[in-house]
């Protein structure tokens, strides 16, 4: 597997953010697994701080390997099944906690705007 062009500045991302450049096994996917490699990287990307926040980094950390599997996916190294799996547990992992604050605050902001609009709408008839 060697995926593409995109996977290369992948692993120099991975290693330049959270190793000062060493190596590091990096792996597309995994994410929210117990893969060792994958939790190797988690504790050093937490480890690193490179962000000051250590939660930020680990998302940092999962974006990344996400693009990888999508990466290696495109290229056909791996199956659909793959990158669907590696997708619904970066879902599950970073978007389930956020799923109700998130959807309020969007409806919130679409009602803000529709009154905002109907406001115009209803000087514009007068």
């Amino acid at each position: 597997m060697s995926g593409g062009e995109i996977g290369r500045n992948l692993y120099w991302l991975k290693e330049n953010i959270f190793t000062n450049g060493y190596y590091m096994k990096t792996k597309c996917g995994f994410i929210g697994t117990k893969d060792k490699d994958y939790r190797e990287g988690i504790v050093l990307a937490r480890k690193k701080n490179a962000f000051n926040d250590k939660v930020v980094g680990e998302l940092i950390y999962d974006v990344l390997n996400l693009l990888h599997s999508l990466d290696y996916y495109t290229a056909g190294d791996v199956c659909e099944e793959d990158y669907e799996e590696d997708l619904i547990n970066f879902k599950k992992k970073w978007l389930k906690s956020l799923k109700k604050p998130y959807v309020k605050e969007v409806v919130q902001e679409y009602v803000e705007d529709l009154k905002k609009m109907l406001m115009i709408e209803d000087n514009q008839e007068d």
